[in-house]
């Protein structure tokens, strides 16, 4: 399963970037593409993506196959021949990107981390704990 959603976040991250889209990877892909290495089998891909570029992503979303499944109380759900994709929304602050209501610093403008050779921007590691803790 890791090599589809691998493939998948490749060529997500590869168009965002091309059509000057930033996303940030989040949770545990997030984590394995900041220490550089994978560490286990993954459930889904957490994705953080610009607010004010809704219609942006959700049309790269469309244009990969994925379909949005789920609303959630922090954004939503989509699925793409079997792999979920967790999408929450950060908000422009000045001339950066924050997930709301966590520390300053969760959405870094420069790659951060590196996936199987892909350079990729990754939520920062307070962003991550506060997933997973809070």
């Amino acid at each position: 399963m890791n090599d589809h959603q691998i493939e998948l976040i490749h060529q997500l991250f590869s168009e965002a970037d091309r059509i000057k889209l930033p996303l940030w990877l989040q949770g545990g892909w997030a984590i394995d593409a900041k220490l550089n290495r994978i560490n286990r089998e993954h459930e889904d891909i957490d994705i953080a993506y610009p607010v004010d570029c809704s219609t942006e992503f959700l049309t790269l979303l469309n244009a990969f196959g994925c379909v949005v499944t789920e609303q959630t109380n922090y954004g939503f759900l989509a699925d793409r021949l079997g792999i979920l994709l967790d999408c929450e929304p950060c908000i422009r602050i000045e001339n950066h990107y924050e997930l709301e209501g966590l520390p300053p610093g969760t959405c870094p403008s420069e790659p951060n981390g590196n996936l199987v050779g892909k350079p990729i921007r990754c939520t920062s590691w307070e962003a991550i704990l506060w997933d997973y803790f809070y």
